[in-house]
């Protein structure tokens, strides 16, 4: 999985950078406001519990993103040596 962190003060335009990057490369955009925003009806912000919440999110979100990559590769890759092999087979019966 390739990742792109971008980091900055606050509304220095890093969400306006990743989206302006996401266009042209179409890499997904998975900024903290999404985990602020669903965290933060139920922890203050700002406290211990808040920001250990956020970072369990933001860590298992990436991981997990990260697998679902390397499970899809393994799919293609699977699915590409059974047309390779059913091409052999087909090549050794004269198809």
């Amino acid at each position: 999985m390739k990742l792109i962190i971008i980091h900055g003060p606050p509304a220095a335009g890093k969400l306006t950078v990743a989206n302006a990057l996401s266009l042209r490369t179409y890499f997904k955009v998975f900024h903290n406001h999404l985990t602020i925003d669903c965290t933060e009806p139920v922890f203050e912000f700002g406290t211990d519990a808040f920001w250990e919440i956020n970072l369990r999110l933001r860590v298992e979100v990436i991981a997990e993103a990260n697998c679902a990559v390397e499970v899809r590769a393994l799919q293609l890759r699977r699915s590409t040596d059974l047309r390779i092999l059913y091409r052999r087979k087909a090549n050794a019966r004269g198809k």
